[in-house]
């Protein structure tokens, strides 16, 4: 969230960060839903500044993981993008990107926060129905899904959005330090690595754990 030009670099990094050629097989499993693949930002920021809406919430970054082995990176792609349909297609630019760089493919899902059609912003309840579309759509293709419970000792408001399939710090940083892990050998490189997407790694051996944390964050994971 923004309000500034910084709302550009913003969406430029993230969509570059989902799209990177290594992570895409140089972006041949990335699919603009009502945008173009090669100009989405541009695309995204001229709605907005169509409907005078450049301020607030710049785009919703979501994801869809798969059990290792069980999905193609085509099938994989081809999920993500029924879903991206079905739940933003019809007012919303979404751009898809699948992740084979990591042992579990997934896909990545940047969703412009104002639409195209009626210049309205994207509904929260969005998020709440990504988990159940998601659910559905896997188990038509015979993949398995998560069956998730409030969770025991976590925050309600991060267990509630992980139930929802909502973006939350925590499955974000999960993600982020997942992909990390799969592309590093040492303590520095996954510094490093985790770094390049925002978050800063506490190793110290002093401590009781290791610790992330972006720099918005009142408290570390």
């Amino acid at each position: 969230k923004t309000e500034n030009k910084e709302m550009y670099k913003a969406l430029h990094n993230t969509i570059e960060y989902a799209t990177a050629d290594y992570k895409t097989e140089k972006q041949y499993y990335v699919t603009g839903i009502n945008c173009s693949t090669t100009d989405s930002v541009q695309d995204m920021l001229q709605t907005k500044k169509y409907y005078g809406k450049e301020k607030g919430i710049v785009a919703y970054h979501g994801f869809q993981s798969f059990v290792e082995g069980e999905v193609t990176a085509k099938q994989a792609h081809e999920i993500g993008v029924r879903l991206a349909e079905e739940l933003w297609g019809d007012k919303y630019e979404v751009l898809v990107s699948t992740h084979l760089n990591t042992n579990h493919f997934h896909n990545h899902f940047v969703i412009n926060s104002v639409s195209f059609v009626h210049g309205r912003r994207c509904r929260q309840t969005k998020w709440r129905e990504l988990k159940t579309v998601s659910d559905e759509i896997c188990r038509q293709h015979q993949k398995s899904v998560i069956e998730t419970s409030i969770g025991k000792g976590m925050p309600y408001t991060i267990a509630k959005a992980e139930e929802n399939g909502k973006p939350s710090r925590l499955n974000l940083a999960r993600a982020a330090l997942d992909e990390a892990l799969s592309q590093c050998g040492n303590l520095k490189e996954l510094q490093r690595r985790l770094k390049a997407q925002g978050y800063e790694l506490d190793a110290n051996p002093s401590h009781k754990y290791w610790t992330i944390r972006q720099a918005n964050w009142n408290r570390p994971i």
